[in-house]
């Protein structure tokens, strides 16, 4: 699934950047068994990689791990 839809009009993310969210969202979204892509709850795991990517994060990995440790916060 790809997150463009997801990032702001704005945003300053680069092709390998989106590339990498893109996955890190889908990787999210299997480990959370999300298969409806219309469910509120991706919008909300989308919104997160976003913060963690503006943050700096680039990794993939890091980037699920730390989205799924901020929803049972």
């Amino acid at each position: 699934m790809s997150i463009e839809p997801h990032l702001p009009r704005d945003h300053a993310f680069g092709p390998e950047d989106v590339e990498i969210l893109s996955s890190a969202l889908e990787e999210t979204l299997c480990s959370l068994r999300l298969i409806d892509r219309i469910d509120p709850a991706v919008s909300m795991v989308a919104e997160r990689l976003i913060q963690l990517a503006t943050d700096g994060e680039r990794d993939s990995a890091r980037l699920r791990e730390e989205a799924l440790k901020s929803l049972w916060r």
